[in-house]
C-alpha cells in the first residue's frame, strides 16, 4: 500500500494552496472570544475614557485593537478569527496568547494575559463567557487562569 499522500496528490494540494485556491480550503478558527469588561481605579470608582487594547498572537499571525472605556468603564471586544490551510489539515494545540492593557492618565498597565487552547467559543474559561472587572493602575499578578489585574464578573 502507497503512503497517504501520493507524490500527485502533494504536488496537486501545493498547487492549489499556493495558486490561492487552497484559500477557498482554509477554515475559520476563533482566536479570541468576544470580552465583556469594565475599568475601576484601585478605590473602586469607574475609569472613564480610558483606551484598552487587546494584542493577540497565533502562530506568526499577530493582530490588535482598542477601544475606549465608557463613562462607567466598560469596554468591550468582538470575536477575532483567523483562517488557516495547513490548521485545518493537520492536528495540533493551538496556542493563542491574548494581552490586555489599559493606558489612563498617561500610564499603562497589563490588566491581562491569558492563552487559549483550543478554538471553541468562550474556550478561554471553559465555556463561560469572558466578563470581568479590572483595576487600572494596580500591579498584575497571577490569579486563576490569567495574570494580570482582572476577576471574574458575574451576572
Amino acid at each position: 500500500m502507497v503512503g497517504l499522500f501520493r507524490p500527485a496528490t502533494l504536488v496537486l494540494v501545493l498547487i492549489l494552496f499556493f495558486s490561492g485556491s487552497g484559500a477557498a480550503l482554509a477554515k475559520d478558527f476563533i482566536l479570541c472570544s468576544p470580552v465583556d469588561g469594565r475599568l475601576v481605579s484601585e478605590d473602586g470608582a469607574p475609569v472613564s475614557g480610558a483606551d484598552v487594547t487587546r494584542a493577540w498572537t497565533w502562530g506568526k499571525k499577530t493582530g490588535a485593537d482598542t477601544v475606549t472605556t465608557d463613562p462607567s468603564g466598560g469596554f468591550s471586544f468582538g470575536t477575532v478569527t483567523g483562517r488557516s490551510f495547513l490548521a485545518s489539515l493537520l492536528p495540533h494545540e493551538p496556542v493563542v496568547e491574548q494581552v490586555f492593557t489599559a493606558v489612563a492618565d498617561g500610564s499603562a498597565t497589563t490588566i491581562l494575559t491569558l492563552y487559549k487552547h483550543d478554538y471553541n467559543l468562550n474556550g478561554e474559561l471553559d465555556g463561560a463567557p469572558l466578563r470581568m472587572e479590572c483595576t487600572a493602575g494596580a500591579e498584575p499578578a497571577a490569579g486563576g487562569f490569567f495574570y494580570g489585574t482582572c476577576r471574574p464578573m458575574g451576572d
